[in-house]
C-alpha cells in the first residue's frame, strides 16, 4: 500500500530537481550570474586585495605584492575561464590588432634592456594581466543592459565601501598629518593608498554615472555621478577636479556639433593648451606667467622639477630607453646628484608624475611612440569608427570620456603599464572597449541586444 505514495514522492522530487536545474540553466539566470561575477571582479580590480591598507603616505608601492600577485594571477585564471565559455571567437578576434603585436614586442625590448630583466618582467606581466581581466569585464556580459548593470553594480559597492569606511576606517581613508605629506591632512583616499588614486577613480565613476544617466536610468545615473563627484572634490585635486569636467564637455560636444571628429578636435586642443600650461612652464617663464592666471602653485607640487629631469634623462638614451621599470627607484637615481634647478630632493621618487615622459624613459624614441600610439591615439581613431553607428554612440561616448579625462591626468600621474594601478585598469578597459566597438559590424537596431558587441 505504501509503495504508490513512495513512487509518487519520488518522481516529485525527481521533478523538482529537474525543475531547479533547468531554473539554473535558464539564460536570465545565466546572465544575472555573469553579470553578478563580472561586477565582483571589477570591483576587485579597483579597490585591489588590500583595500583601505595605507600604511604610509607613499603614492605607490614599488616592490611586488606577494597577496596582490596572487589574487590577480586567480583572477586571470577565473577570466580565462569565462572567456574561453561564455565569449564567441568573432568577439575575441575583435581584441586583436597588428598595432598590439608591435606594442608587446617594443614591452618585450624594453624587458630586455631593463637592468633586471626577471623584476621588470613580473611587473609587465601585472599589468598585462590587469589588462586582460580588465578586457574580460567588456566582454563576458551578454547584452548592453548587462553590461550597464555592471557598470551600475560596480559603481554601487565601490561608492558604499569607501563612504563606510571613512566612518569604520577614518585613519585609513583620509590622509593624517604624519608622513611626508602632511599637507593633505584631511584629504580623502577612501580604499586606496593615496588621493591621487581616489580622485582619478571617482572621477572615473562620476563618467559612468553620466552614461548611465543618458542610457535612461536618470535616478541611478544621478546618484552614482553625484556621490562620485562629491568624493573627488574631498580629494583635494584641483587638477582632477579641472580634468573631468573638460573631458566630459569635449566628448559632448560631438553631439552638440553631430560630429565625433569634433569631439576629438577638442580634446587635442585641450590637451595641448593643458600641456603648454603644465609640462610647458619647464622651458617658458611666459607660460608659467599665464598659468599663475589660473593656479597660485605654477611648480605642480614640485612637478615641474620631476618633468625637467625625466625629460633630460630621455635625450640620455634616446632609442631604447632605460628599459622597463628602470629608472626611477633605481640607484642611478637614487644616488644621484640633485640637479642646480630643482627645489627639492626628488631622487627618491617613485615615478615621474608624467605618463608620456615616463614611457619614453622606459621604451626610448623607437618603442615609446608605439606604446602612446596604442594607449592614446588609437582609441581616438576607434571612437571616430564606433561613432558612425548610432547604437553605439552613448557607450562610444563614455569610453572615450575616460579616455580624454586620462589623457590629460597623464601630464600629471603616470600610470600607463604600472602594474595593478586602478587608474591604468581603468584607462585600458576603456581602450579595449573602443576597440571592440569599431570592430564590429554596425548594427541600428536596439542597444539592449549588444549586437554592437557581438
Amino acid at each position: 500500500m505504501n509503495q504508490p505514495v513512495a513512487d509518487s514522492r519520488g518522481a516529485t522530487q525527481v521533478s523538482d530537481q529537474l525543475r531547479l536545474r533547468d531554473f539554473i540553466a535558464s539564460d536570465h539566470v545565466r546572465r544575472a550570474l555573469l553579470v553578478l561575477f563580472s561586477s565582483i571582479i571589477f570591483v576587485t580590480i579597483i579597490l585591489s586585495f588590500r583595500p583601505f591598507n595605507a600604511s604610509s603616505d607613499a603614492p605607490r608601492i614599488t616592490g611586488g605584492d606577494a597577496v596582490n600577485q596572487i589574487g590577480f594571477i586567480t583572477l586571470l585564471v577565473i577570466s580565462g575561464f569565462m572567456m574561453l565559455t561564455q565569449v564567441s571567437s568573432r568577439k575575441l578576434r575583435a581584441v586583436a590588432s597588428p598595432a598590439w603585436i608591435l606594442a608587446l614586442g617594443a614591452m618585450a625590448v624594453a624587458v630586455y634592456m631593463s637592468n633586471d630583466s626577471i623584476a621588470a618582467g613580473r611587473a609587465l606581466a601585472l599589468a598585462l594581466i590587469s589588462a586582460f581581466v580588465a578586457l574580460n569585464i567588456i566582454m563576458v556580459p551578454a547584452s548592453v543592459r548587462d553590461f550597464r548593470a555592471v557598470l551600475v553594480l560596480t559603481s554601487t559597492l565601490v561608492i558604499v565601501i569607501s563612504y563606510i569606511g571613512l566612518v569604520l576606517f577614518p585613519d585609513a581613508a583620509v590622509h593624517s598629518s604624519g608622513g611626508y605629506e602632511a599637507q593633505h591632512e584631511g584629504l580623502w583616499r577612501g580604499p586606496f593608498r593615496h588621493k591621487n588614486i581616489a580622485g582619478p577613480i571617482f572621477s572615473i565613476l562620476t563618467i559612468f554615472g553620466v552614461y548611465i544617466y543618458r542610457s535612461g536610468d536618470k535616478a541611478m545615473g544621478v546618484v552614482i555621478a553625484l556621490l562620485s563627484f562629491i568624493f573627488v572634490l574631498k580629494t583635494g585635486s584641483k587638477t582632477t577636479t579641472g580634468f573631468l569636467p573638460m573631458a566630459i564637455f569635449a566628448i559632448l560636444t560631438a553631439r552638440l556639433f553631430g560630429s565625433s571628429k569634433t569631439a576629438i578636435f577638442t580634446v587635442i586642443i585641450t590637451f595641448l593648451g593643458a600641456a603648454l600650461l603644465s609640462v610647458g612652464t619647464v622651458y617658458s617663464e611666459n607660460l608659467k606667467t599665464i598659468t599663475s592666471l589660473f593656479l597660485d602653485d605654477t611648480t605642480f607640487t614640485g612637478r615641474d622639477d620631476l618633468w625637467h629631469f625625466g625629460i633630460d634623462n630621455v635625450l640620455t638614451r634616446p632609442f631604447f630607453g632605460f628599459g622597463f621599470d628602470n629608472f626611477w627607484q633605481t640607484d642611478m637615481v637614487k644616488n644621484g646628484v640633485i640637479p642646480a634647478y630643482s627645489k627639492w630632493d626628488f631622487l627618491n621618487i617613485v615615478h615621474g608624475h608624467n605618463s608620456y615622459i615616463d614611457t619614453m624613459l622606459a621604451f626610448g624614441f623607437v618603442g615609446g611612440p608605439i606604446i602612446i600610439f596604442v594607449v592614446y591615439i588609437l582609441p581616438m581613431i576607434n571612437y571616430v569608427r564606433a561613432y558612425n553607428d548610432p547604437s553605439k554612440r552613448h557607450l562610444a561616448d563614455m569610453f572615450m570620456m575616460v579616455i580624454a579625462f586620462t589623457i590629460l591626468l597623464s601630464l600629471m600621474e603616470a600610470f600607463v603599464l604600472s602594474r595593478s594601478d586602478p587608474i591604468w585598469i581603468m584607462h585600458i578597459f576603456s581602450v579595449f572597449g573602443l576597440q571592440i566597438l569599431a570592430r564590429t559590424h554596425k548594427n541600428h537596431a536596439s542597444e539592449r541586444q549588444f549586437q554592437s558587441f557581438k
